[in-house]
């Protein structure tokens, strides 16, 4: 009798560590799915958010420097 309690009870282990393994791989397809295709599946992701911010930032430096220029042109004259 405790031979067949040992035999259920490695059994048991056994298909508990199988279905383990096979749930990790699973979320690690789904994780690898996700960072190929974060753009075009999150358009608001943390990739595409700093890209704007870059574009915004740009942009701001571009018009400070136009003002800039402006106000230099102003004092030389």
């Amino acid at each position: 009798m405790k031979l067949t309690q040992n035999r259920c009870l490695f059994a048991f282990m056994h298909l508990r560590y199988i279905i383990s393994y096979a749930f990790e791989s699973i979320e690690r397809s789904e994780r690898e799915k996700k960072k190929e295709n974060l753009e075009d599946e999150h358009p608001y992701s943390t990739r595409a958010k700093s890209k704007k911010m870059d574009q915004i930032l740009e942009q701001f430096q571009r018009d400070m420097q136009d003002q800039m220029q402006e106000k230099m042109a102003k004092l030389q004259q």
